[in-house]
């Protein structure tokens, strides 16, 4: 087979597998023996800990980083446990969920839209840390964290501004249900846990440990972020909710 048709026949491999729902990973795997993995554009410390099944604590411990550090192409991590591959042997992941799109907390009258939503780099003294974007008008899905009924959910959503989604979050309480639809498919949950968690001003340590309620998690649930109190921006409400099955 020529090299023109290899690649013609990859490339609709490639088509087919993300028209079923699948995410295809050509270096997947470890490049050296030693079990250390080069990152690739895209990546995040949590994409690269669900990739080989261990947590982010373990990555950041085993490679000398903190939560909040900066990942690049091109750096080389150790992957505490993972054995060495081939870096050209693709392989094939579970078929993903569909993303949330739309939010719904009857008891507190929130019925709104998910808009995906991405980080940047921002600096709090000498550190370089990622910062969610919470888009207008919507709720932001953090869209490297876990689709629904895969792991922690997270959600953000502005509380004094651009039409206050999360304005009325203050008030829902533990026991209050809550649906999520995603790809036509309805996922329910109950709040189990509300914390206003003290943020600005805080000690980067502090925020960081506020962040942590947006860790991977084994067990299916939705975290929802907005600031706190309504007129201005101290604090972090953070309401966490299990599915139900």
């Amino acid at each position: 087979m020529s090299a023109t048709r290899a690649s013609q026949v990859l490339r609709s491999l490639v088509v087919m597998l993300v028209a079923l729902g699948f995410l295809l990973c050509i270096a997947a795997v470890p490049t050296f023996a030693d079990g250390s993995y080069v990152v690739q554009s895209g990546d995040s410390l949590w994409g690269i800990a669900v990739r080989f099944s261990v947590t982010i604590d373990d990555i950041t411990r085993a490679n000398g980083l903190t939560q909040a550090s900066v990942i690049y192409p091109g750096q080389t991590l150790r992957i505490p446990g993972a054995s060495g591959g081939s870096a050209s042997a693709p392989v094939v992941s579970a078929p993903l969920a569909a993303p949330p799109s739309r939010l719904v907390i009857p008891s507190i009258d929130l019925d709104t839209q998910v808009t995906p939503a991405g980080t940047y780099t921002a600096w709090i003294g000498q550190q370089a840390v990622q910062q969610q974007y919470v888009p207008p008008y919507t709720a932001g899905w953090h869209n490297n964290t876990a689709r629904p009924g895969q792991g922690n959910t997270v959600m953000s959503g502005h509380h004094n501004i651009y039409s206050k989604v999360f304005g009325n979050l203050i008030n829902i309480e533990v026991g209050a249900p809550i649906a999520v639809f995603a790809g036509g498919v309805q996922h329910n949950y109950v709040v189990t846990q509300k914390m206003i968690l003290p943020e600005a001003g805080m000690p980067l340590a502090t925020r960081l440990a506020n962040a942590r309620w947006m860790d991977p998690t084994y067990d299916s649930r939705l975290t929802l972020v907005t600031c706190w109190p309504a007129w201005t921006n101290t604090h972090r409400l953070v309401v966490v909710a299990e599915e139900v099955k």
